[in-house]
């Protein structure tokens, strides 16, 4: 025995220093893999999602519902979300609007919403800001409609947005962070 050790003892050297490093390289491509997802798992924006409805008597009883939502665009469809190119929307009420006729103010709902796109290795960047038009309000939704047509549909319980494309893409707004890190764990995975 101790002659085998004797004579392989280069050969064993060898085998043990080829298992360290391929146990090092694996445990550090691995280490780089959840790093990588982790960087993914931060969004490029502040996302948040603040709705409420305001009791004044400035405000008719329609337009009590406020918006201020800020989130990633989320498809449906996983196959069609894409790789390269992240996109967010920031929607926002604006309620203090003045009539210049009177000089009274005069409260109403104005919404507009704002599109940012983040393309690979760019930085973030608006495509501007439009302003978006009541489709339709119920107790239970809001539907605003931007110049374009799309939709986005607001539920008022549970406070999820829901974008209907003129395209007839249907996506979601993600406006949590967790939700956001939950997504884009699972999104390099879909095939």
């Amino acid at each position: 025995m101790k002659r085998f050790f004797k004579k392989n003892i280069s050969i064993i050297l060898l085998l043990c220093l080829i298992v360290y490093l391929g146990l090092s390289l694996y445990y550090t491509k691995q280490n780089y893999e959840y790093y990588r997802i982790q960087q993914k798992s931060i969004p490029d924006i502040d996302l948040s999602n603040l709705q409420y409805e305001v009791s004044s008597e400035l405000l008719s009883a329609n337009d009590d519902y406020i918006v201020s939502a800020s989130g990633f665009v989320a498809f449906y469809d996983f196959e069609q979300q894409p790789k390269d190119l992240r996109q967010y929307y920031i929607i926002d009420t604006d309620v203090f609007n003045t009539d210049l006729i009177t000089g009274e103010r005069v409260y109403k709902r104005k919404f507009s919403v704002e599109e940012i796109i983040k393309m690979t290795y760019l930085p973030p960047r608006s495509l501007g800001v439009d302003e978006i038009f009541i489709n339709n309000e119920s107790d239970d939704e809001l539907i605003l409609e931007d110049t374009s047509g799309n939709l986005f549909i607001i539920d008022k319980r549970t406070e999820r947005i829901v974008i209907h494309d003129v395209t007839g893409d249907r996506t979601k707004l993600i406006t949590d962070n967790n939700e956001f890190a939950d997504f884009m764990k699972f999104f390099p995975r879909i095939k």
